[in-house]
This record gives structure tokens, sequence and C-alpha cells, in this order.
């Protein structure tokens, strides 16, 4: 895939890839910030993309994963500064956040 192909397969994806982002993380920098990721890994493998026939997929897949890393990395940041004795009452968030972490995709 040359430079200019690939501009074009990202320009086509964006859109779809930070909605998606967006939904899962539920803010707005953070979706930026994975979707930026994403691209950059895309790009270094840029030369591959054109042989894979599912890069769509390929790229949401790597969307949804880079914003499941997200998520357990801001769950062990919570867990690590819940206070002993607050632990109890800010455990609902942190049950939350570990349930959005433990999202699979459906089976087709």
């Amino acid at each position: 895939m040359t430079p200019n192909e690939f501009d074009i397969f990202i320009a086509t994806l964006h859109d779809s890839m930070y909605r998606f982002a967006r939904t899962l993380l539920g803010v707005q920098v953070e979706a930026e910030d994975a979707v930026a990721d994403v691209e950059e890994r895309l790009w270094r493998r840029h030369e591959a993309l054109e042989q894979h026939r599912g890069a769509h997929s390929m790229a949401m897949t790597a969307v949804r994963n880079a914003c499941f890393d997200r998520l357990r990395r801001q769950r062990e940041k919570l867990v690590e500064r819940l206070p002993e004795t607050a632990a109890d009452d800010s455990r609902s968030d942190v049950r939350n956040i570990s349930r959005l972490t433990q999202i699979r995709p459906a089976a087709k």
C-alpha cells in the first residue's frame, strides 16, 4: 500500500474508528488518542495492509483492543489509589470499569 493509498484508507475509516473509540471510552480526548495510536501502528504496517483482505476489520479490532487497554490501565490506577477505608464505597466504580474491560464481541 502506497502512502497515498494509506491516506485514503485512513480517511475513509477515521470517523468510524473515532466513534467506536468514543463509545467505548466515553471521553473525547481518550478516544482521539486511541485512534491516533492505532493509525500510527497501522502506518508502520502499511505495506502489509495491501495484502490483508480484512484491513477494515483489522483496524476496528485494533481500536477495540487499544480502548480496552486504556480501560484496563484506568482500572489499575483507580484500584491503586483507593484507600483501604474507602474501598467498599468505591468498589462500584471499580466493578463498572472492570465490567467494561471484559466486554467481548458477539460470536458470529
